[in-house]
């Protein structure tokens, strides 16, 4: 009789790029019986290993054939099987048994696997018996799944390794869902949580689905493209190419609540397809950072309706939406190179600004993953959002501001953004910096505008800010400071930026809104050209004095010094710089001034503002000491507050103490030298006297943008006719 006779000696096998150990060992056939002696297969550390030892004949039932499992990583030998759809992990123990039944082959297996993993997600611990079907050959399978809190998911199912086909049935108990994540990566790149129901997972060894009703619960899945992460709790419908959901509520990171309906398309989860809409209110719509998108950053609270729609090459996302608050949105769309201005230039000599290289900036951006991101966002700007427009990101000019308009923004991250519409600021501030020696905030106007014609390089401007400062009249001339009655007076430096936003206009100006006209007059004639103009701001806004023309010197005695100057400059920025990081609602500034070395003519300030109340209430102040002889008080102190009483802020509360300069210096019998007042402000704007007493009605947005500066509005999900609705009701 024919025997074969194998020995096994010692060595080394390499399996999937790991190194194993072989035992000796030695197979034997004959008359139809395999016999296997000893065969052990172990790793370097020997962690894991695999025995086997027995016999099989297909005539004798007696016969056993045994494998003994010990701690085999799964995820190894399903890689290595190349086995797309089960991606199985965990260390595997247990006992794996081959006989013969009726002449056929049949096998038992006991199965305990640690640490459990479907699709890289740990599930619990896994207990599986395996039998082979003896009419259909079939491969059956039972068992469960027990996480760590102690609740089981019950396994139910067969693989038939002839037809390659699968069916396993999951009576789920609070599992892990994180193993969906690999089917739904193209559109959430963050997939957690747990849930509960009846799953059938179908196929065959190459494509699976899933089919089933999952409840959710505590679910988290994060939107990469728009960097937010949302929470739910309801119920996801699965068929064979479809999930879906219809009216779940999703919750942001504030608690915040949108209503969503959808649908994600897919073949065995290929050719992945998705059509999701939403209905918000304060709800978190974008978180993008700059790194992420150094463009369009920040922050997005909104209400309104919007839809993801897209495939794994590409998702579109269209929003029509009004901002809330705690919005923040931060628009950069200049270059890293300093832009020029009409009154100060930052070139070298020779260089010239190319406008054509200042548009090409470096905004396209293309998503790490390869897939393509078209936004269309209709933003109802409020008042309550936050914008900051970034004029050179060098010096760290700034225009931040909250207002109200209608903006449209589209970018399909292959080509220049096109941003449509006019945002009109209530309040804000222009961070104004000269050769990055000088910072000064302005506080910009109310009625101010940018208005947006597709290019964002290309907007206009029409910004009007002002900075306020006490400066003494001796420095300018100590004529207009006789004549006047009064040496330090209120100052506005006003700047005023106008044209496009690649290469705006600046104009400069100043106003002393406590003189007379005449000592109005008298100054303007002084300051006459826009060379000395510019002189007696940059004084203003550095020193926080006049600048003393040349002819003035000789005669003026009285200007303050340059070492008071400078250093009350010098602490009035360390001052501010100090407690704005304890509080950025306060700013603080200092004025020293003296006429002599002497210091017997001296005035100290410390000057304050705020925002409190959720900036419903503004603070502004001045206090300080006097030496001068002449004068009847040594403090001084002044306040301005102002009180809004609507969200608007057109209806306010004003209070005010107020010094009386003219009768500080020179006694005048009967005079005060505080004034205090109280009354309400009120602002409105209108065309004729009928608009002024009229009601306004309210109108939809289209009214309200301008229509050659704003494209037709998307279509509406939520509403019935909609190209976007029909995902919306999904038939069970």
């Amino acid at each position: 009789k024919l025997q074969t006779l194998i020995e096994v000696v010692p060595g080394n096998l390499i399996l999937n790029d790991s190194i194993w150990n072989l035992h000796g060992s030695d197979v034997k056939i004959a008359s139809g019986v395999i016999s296997i002696n000893n065969f052990v297969l172990q790793n370097r550390s020997g962690s894991q290993s695999l025995k086997i030892d027995g016999s099989y004949s297909a005539k004798d039932p007696e016969q056993k054939l045994t494998a003994d499992l010990n701690n085999i990583d799964l995820e190894y030998i399903f890689k290595m099987l190349k086995i797309k759809a089960l991606d199985f992990g965990g260390l595997a123990s247990g006992e794996i048994v081959a006989a013969s039944f009726s002449g056929k082959p049949y096998y038992t297996c006991n199965l305990k696997a640690k640490g459990f993993k479907f699709n890289d997600s740990p599930l619990g611990s896994l207990e599986l018996y395996s039998e082979l079907e003896k009419q259909t050959s079939r491969i059956l399978l039972k068992g469960n799944i027990t996480n760590a809190a102690g609740d089981k998911t019950y396994v139910d199912g067969f693989i038939n390794p002839l037809s390659r086909e699968l069916s396993v049935d999951f009576d789920a108990h609070h599992i892990n869902i994180g193993f969906i994540k690999k089917y739904v990566s193209t559109l959430f790149n963050r997939v957690e949580g747990i849930g509960s129901g009846k799953v059938r997972l179908f196929g065959d060894l190459s494509n699976v689905t899933v089919e089933g009703d999952a409840a959710i619960e505590k679910a988290t899945i994060g939107v990469g493209m728009l960097n937010t992460n949302y929470s739910f709790a309801d119920t996801i419908h699965m068929k064979k190419d479809l999930i879906f959901f219809d009216k779940v509520k999703f919750y942001d990171e504030s608690g915040n609540m949108a209503i969503c309906s959808g649908k994600v398309s897919h073949n065995f989860f290929d050719d992945i397809t998705y059509n999701i809409g939403m209905d918000s209110h304060d709800f978190l719509v974008y978180n993008g950072t700059e790194k992420m998108n150094p463009s369009f950053s920040g922050k997005l609270f909104a209400s309104g309706n919007g839809s993801i729609v897209g495939d794994e090459q590409a998702v579109h996302l269209n929003m029509q939406m009004q901002t809330e608050a705690n919005s923040f949105l931060r628009l950069n769309f200049m270059n890293e190179t300093a832009t020029q201005y009409s009154f100060i230039s930052y070139k070298k000599p020779k260089e010239k600004i190319d406008t054509a290289s200042t548009k090409k900036s470096s905004v396209i951006q293309k998503k790490s993953s390869g897939m393509d991101v078209f936004m269309n966002f209709y933003i109802n700007a409020t008042p309550e959002a936050t914008v900051e427009l970034v004029m050179d990101p060098v010096s760290g000019d700034v225009v931040k501001g909250n207002g109200s308009g209608n903006i449209q923004f589209e970018w399909d991250m292959k080509s220049e953004p096109k941003i449509y519409g006019n945002y009109v600021i209530s309040k804000g501030t222009y961070n104004f910096t000269f050769q990055r020696i000088m910072e000064k905030r302005f506080s910009i106007e109310d009625g101010s505008s940018v208005q947006f014609r597709g290019d964002p390089y290309a907007a206009n401007l029409d910004i009007k800010a002002m900075y306020k400062l006490t400066a003494n009249l001796n420095d300018l001339s100590q004529a207009i400071a006789q004549t006047s009655g009064q040496t330090n007076v209120a100052v506005q430096c006003l700047l005023n930026i106008s044209g496009e936003l690649r290469h705006p206009n600046v104009g400069l100006d100043l106003a002393l809104p406590t003189v007379d006209s005449e000592i109005q007059r008298q100054v303007k004639s002084l300051i006459s050209s826009e060379d000395m103009m510019n002189r007696q701001i940059v004084y203003l806004l550095l020193l926080s004095k006049f600048y003393t023309p040349s002819e003035n010197l000789a005669d003026n005695a009285n200007r303050t010094t340059n070492f008071a100057s400078v250093a009350s400059a010098t602490l009035s920025s360390n001052l501010s710089n100090i407690l704005s990081q304890i509080d950025q609602r306060w700013q603080f500034g200092t004025n020293i001034r003296t006429s002599n070395s002497a210091f017997t003519n001296t005035e100290v300030e410390l000057l304050l503002s705020s925002q409190l109340l959720n900036d419903r209430l503004l603070i502004n102040g001045n206090f300080g000491y006097r030496n001068n002889l002449q004068t009847q008080n040594a403090f001084v102190g002044e306040v301005d507050l102002q009180m809004l009483l609507n969200k608007s802020g057109n209806l306010r509360l004003k209070a005010y103490n107020h010094l009386n300069e003219k009768y500080y210096y020179y006694a005048n019998p009967g005079a005060t030298l505080q004034t205090q007042g109280v009354g309400f402000l009120y602002k409105r704007d209108f065309n004729s006297f009928s608009d002024l007493f009229s009601r306004k009605r309210k109108k939809g947005n289209a009214d309200a943008v301008r229509r050659d500066t704003i494209r037709p509005v998307a279509p509406d999900s939520s509403k019935k006719g909609s190209s976007l609705s029909s995902f919306v009701r999904v038939k069970k």
